[in-house]
């Protein structure tokens, strides 16, 4: 697996959310990415397990935060400022 520094990494944007049409567009317009993924556990300990405590990994969960640069001319910026409040699709691939 190669290894992709976190400066190396890109944001995108697709219009109508993930199965919308049209290709994916690079946000470029992005500061202060971070990217948090978690695992829940489940506590499935047994007498059989000899006074070990056994647990087991269940849903993950992951956001992405990052900031932009308020810039109205940014059709990028423009589109993920809508989609809140236009309760309209948009979808985010990150790379």
């Amino acid at each position: 697996m190669p290894i992709k520094l976190g400066m190396e990494a890109k944001i995108y944007y697709k219009v109508g959310g993930q199965g919308g049409g049209g290709a994916w567009t690079e946000l470029t317009n992005v500061r202060d990415v971070t990217l948090s993924l978690e695992t829940g556990e489940a506590d499935v300990t047994t007498r059989a397990n000899s006074g070990w405590r056994a647990t087991v990994a269940t849903l993950k969960d992951a956001s992405v935060e990052f900031e932009m640069v308020w810039d109205t001319a940014d059709a990028g910026f423009t589109r993920q400022k809508e989609v809140p409040f236009a309760w309209s699709r948009g979808g985010v691939r990150v790379l």
